[in-house]
């Protein structure tokens, strides 16, 4: 029922925020694909897969995966953070600069 789902989508999500700590970033990606599977809006999974996106030099897909996360919770100021730091990066990596 709703609670075992919750249950497993806490569990999901716990996962990937540790992968995330121990930099094993296809983990956290599969981890928070999971978890969005079961919640589409869930802005954490959304945070923590734009991150590893953005680590594994995935730029444009971190840059729409945060930018949605952004969208479900404007008022947080780390998504904000991640995302200028992966436009930043997206730059460089496009144009050098």
């Amino acid at each position: 029922g709703d609670q075992g789902k919750a249950v497993r989508i806490a569990c999901l999500n716990n996962a990937a925020a540790c992968y995330l700590k121990l930099n094993r970033h296809k983990k956290v990606v599969q981890y928070a694909d999971q978890t969005l599977k079961l919640e589409p809006n869930n802005v954490k999974a959304l945070f923590r897969k734009g991150c590893a996106q953005r680590a594994l030099e995935q730029f444009e897909e971190a840059t729409a995966t945060l930018s949605r996360a952004a969208e479900l919770d404007p008022a947080d100021t780390n998504i904000k953070t991640e995302l200028a730091r992966t436009d930043k990066e997206l730059k460089k990596f496009r144009y050098g600069w």
